[in-house]
């Protein structure tokens, strides 16, 4: 980051576009995934007031699972960590909120479950 940077602004039209793009990276398959996930959090974690820290937390699991495909992320010519080797160092890793092993594990099966359902 260089000091230009520092006097980056974007307009509004520009965030857009951004916060469309991470969102169609995120949710590829649209509001029919997203609500699909959330049930699933619900379903997994019910009467739980944690479920938008368990959601957070699952959205940085799925970006560094989606940042595999994203070519703005890694070169062509760049080795790419595997899906098992992203999922390992997000589990092995400090979370923003603090999960316990098992809750991280049930995030690790949603977002596995969720790959297994939208790629078809």
């Amino acid at each position: 980051m260089g000091i230009a940077d520092w006097f980056s602004f974007e307009t509004a039209k520009q965030k857009k576009k951004k916060m469309d793009r991470y969102y169609k990276k995120l949710y590829p398959f649209g509001e029919e995934q997203k609500s699909w996930e959330q049930d699933r959090l619900n379903e997994t974690f019910p009467n739980n007031k944690k479920t938008k820290s368990h959601h957070f937390e699952l959205l940085i699991l799925r970006e560094g699972i989606a940042n595999l495909s994203d070519p703005d992320v890694y070169d062509e010519d760049e080795e790419r960590p595997s899906v098992e080797e992203v999922i390992k160092n997000w589990r092995d890793k400090e979370t923003v909120y603090r999960l316990k092993p098992e809750e991280k594990q049930q995030l690790i099966e949603i977002a596995l479950e969720e790959i297994e359902k939208f790629s078809k």
